[in-house]
């Protein structure tokens, strides 16, 4: 294939859309919350990411870019059709799709099977990929029951419970109260990857009322919904081996979640840095026809990951 002056790598997860352009790499999420129980319908609808592609695509890319687009597991030929439209009116033209899941197990080099679980604020998914010459997802499990939204209220409601019991005053009751804990939340699951206790506080009319809580008091909170998700990739493990559970660079945050799943995990836990497959895409660039989807990928070897080039693709649909 010739030559572009431009190759874009894109992965869209159940949160976030991450874009590599040149040496640069940006994951932001698709939809962001600013309020308890808000993730509807549309949180990975066409005109969001449409959105979240222009606002991001600055300065505007080459007349002849190219692009791989990594696209989530519940994404069948339709809803590819459909991105294709977004990207087309954003001026990527050219581009070519690849499971993500798939190449996520082959970015990571799975030996011969592995779960993988992509997180969103309306479920989450949990794939298994099988490895014969080539990856590709064998099933692919939607819940609806638990998501990251789910999680997010569960701390919220832990940490107005504390309060309450330590002042009396109830955050929830109040709105302003309610979205105050929730502004809070993002920077206490970071404080908590290096703190014992993290601090929320919130103002009524005169008076300011706090709480402290414990990366224990996070854990329990969230503990049936750790359950469900870790349920879930054992499920989907393989019946001839056990295999590795491939989970996002995001759950590192939640207070004893890693732990846990290391317990019941039957092989390794690996972690999937957030911007690695977007990197993935744009060395695909030039290596996949554009306008096709591809659900089969072999082996990925490069010096970003580790081993000698090898990017023989196949299985394009």
């Amino acid at each position: 294939m010739s030559r572009v002056s431009e190759a874009l790598g894109l992965h869209l997860d159940r949160e976030s859309l991450a874009i590599a352009r040149g040496d640069t790499v940006s994951v932001a999420p698709v939809w962001i919350a600013t309020e308890r129980q808000a993730a509807g319908p549309m949180v990975l609808g066409a005109q969001r990411i449409l959105d979240a592609l222009r606002e991001r695509l600055a300065p505007a890319i080459a007349a002849d870019a190219r692009a791989v687009f990594a696209i989530p597991a519940d994404f069948d030929a339709a809803a590819v059709a459909r991105l294709a439209r977004v990207c087309s009116m954003v001026g990527l033209a050219d581009v070519a799709y690849v499971d993500a899941a798939a190449l996520t197990a082959a970015v990571m080099r799975a030996p011969e099977a592995a779960c993988v679980l992509q997180l969103g604020w309306r479920d989450f998914i949990v794939s298994r990929v099988a490895v014969d010459k080539q990856y590709a997802r064998q099933a692919t499990w939607l819940h609806a029951s638990t998501s990251l939204t789910r999680l997010h209220d569960r701390w919220i409601e832990c940490v107005a419970a504390a309060m309450v019991r330590r002042t009396r005053f109830d955050p929830l009751h109040d709105r302003d109260g309610e979205q105050a804990l929730f502004a809070q939340l993002p920077a206490a699951l970071d404080a908590l990857q290096h703190s014992d206790v993290v601090r929320f506080a919130v103002q009524s009319a005169s008076t300011t009322f706090t709480v402290e809580l414990g990366a224990r008091q996070f854990e329990e909170a969230a503990a049936t919904i750790y359950t469900t998700i870790i349920d879930a990739l054992l499920a989907a493990q393989s019946a001839e081996r056990p295999s590795p559970c491939i989970v996002p660079q995001a759950v590192i945050r939640w207070p004893g979640f890693l732990a846990r799943l290391r317990v019941a995990a039957p092989a390794e836990v690996r972690i999937l840095p957030a911007e690695l497959i977007a990197r993935a895409a744009a060395d695909l660039v030039g290596k996949l026809a554009v306008g096709r989807a591809y659900w089969r990928i072999e082996s990925l070897a490069s010096p970003r990951y580790g081993g000698t080039p090898d990017y023989s693709i196949d299985g394009a649909s």
